[in-house]
């Protein structure tokens, strides 16, 4: 009874998130010329333009049901009472749900769209013409960071142009093209997650097992901490940003190593590279991972996978504001390494970095006080998480670091 009102519950959070998306709809973009879908949009980006408060105690309503319902399907996973099927079918529904969402928290999506454009429509090189040089672009009214060439890898903008060609040049169809690509991304790196747990299983068991029963309670929970938390699902689905894509590939590269593969993975993980340099740290583990398997275990490898990408993070947002979507980069290896008792951490840091927005939802800008707002609102849960983890290794100081 509690799964299934937890399961009606999530779903219909998830299509207020949808509806809550549109509005942050820029006030000089129109989605549709139907009447009706015209006003229904106007009368969402009353509320998100100019009824603010309202505006963020709904954001901070659905983040709060779905970081509830997400601690609880962690519970319910680590029970057993979550079987693999149903894990599946509520990620499939939300990303179909969430497909259709609008990029409420950032412009970025707009900017991956023009680069494709750029050469399918404009035929020319995105890398030397920014956005401004073609004037006459509609596309310009609500698109921002207009003023510079393409900051993203060939590998990127060459996988996005057939999702452009296929959007006949219409903005709508084009939006959620692209929303595509990343939705499928995303529920790609879970299916490899997936792999991966399995085949940590293969080097402990010889015995021939199906996944379903392979799959350990502890391993369903890490599958749900990954896919369910609420920032995957909102920086991935809802923003779209391409840090999934990028992950994808990586995943995969560290799949196909598994398999014995030699030439595959280098391969994807340097495409994973063309999409997002940030991976580029990770390249000399796949690139050795064959001389290392024979020294180490593969919950090694992704351990120290995630040290380097957790070092290369902290060096990373020394130089630049921290964004939510950079935490895109830990997750995958915080589920990998095993060390459940980061899970706290990466929780709270999670539910830190999307209060970032509401400061911002409340007052319309990222002046004035709302970076002092937002630094402590990522602060606090993090602080409070370590307290656990501290809690959590007084109780427990012999407690196996391994999930299994």
């Amino acid at each position: 009874m509690l799964k299934k009102l937890a399961y009606a519950l999530w779903f219909l959070t998830i299509f207020f998130l949808l509806v809550y998306s549109f509005t942050q709809v820029d006030l000089n973009l129109t989605l549709s010329r139907v009447p009706i879908v015209n006003n229904a949009i106007k009368n969402f980006q009353a509320v998100g333009y100019f009824q603010r408060p309202l505006s963020t105690a709904i954001f901070l309503a659905i983040l709060s049901i779905l970081y509830i319902l997400y601690l609880l399907f962690i519970y319910l996973a680590r029970q057993g009472i979550i079987k693999r099927r149903e894990f599946w079918l509520l990620l499939i529904v939300t990303g179909a749900i969430l497909l259709f969402s609008y990029p409420a928290f950032s412009y970025d999506l707009f900017n991956y769209m023009f680069d494709a454009k750029t050469v399918v429509y404009y035929h020319q090189n995105p890398w030397l013409y920014a956005p401004l040089h073609y004037k006459g672009d509609h596309w310009l009214n609500f698109m921002h960071w207009t003023h510079r060439p393409s900051v993203y890898p060939p590998g990127w903008v060459l996988l996005t142009l057939p999702f452009y060609f296929f959007g006949f040049n219409i903005f709508l169809l084009t939006l959620f093209n692209f929303k595509l690509l990343m939705t499928l991304s995303f529920i790609g790196s879970v299916w490899v997650l997936e792999k991966l747990l399995f085949s940590c299983h293969n080097q402990e068991s010889n015995n021939k097992m199906n996944m379903n029963s392979r799959l350990r309670r502890n391993d369903m929970a890490a599958l749900v901490f990954y896919a369910l938390n609420p920032l995957m699902l909102i920086e991935n689905l809802v923003s779209s940003h391409n840090d999934i894509v990028m992950m994808f590939f990586i995943l995969l590269s560290f799949f196909l190593a598994t398999q014995r593969k030699k030439l595959f993975p280098v391969l994807c993980s340097l495409f994973s590279v063309l999409i997002k340099y940030i991976t580029g740290v990770l390249f000399p583990i796949i690139f050795f991972y064959g001389w290392i398997r024979k020294k180490t275990t593969d919950l090694n490898i992704y351990r120290y996978s995630l040290i380097i990408t957790f070092l290369f993070f902290l060096i990373f947002i020394n130089r630049v504001e921290i964004q939510p979507w950079y935490l895109v980069w830990l997750m995958p290896f915080v589920v990998l390494s095993g060390w459940d008792f980061l899970w706290p951490a990466a929780m709270a840091l999670s539910l830190g970095l999307m209060l970032r927005y509401a400061p911002f939802l409340f007052r319309g800008d990222w002046g004035g006080p709302v970076p002092f707002y937002k630094f402590w609102l990522t602060v606090i849960p993090i602080l409070v998480s370590l307290l656990v983890i501290f809690k959590h290794f007084l109780s427990f100081p012999r407690r196996r670091e391994s999930i299994r």
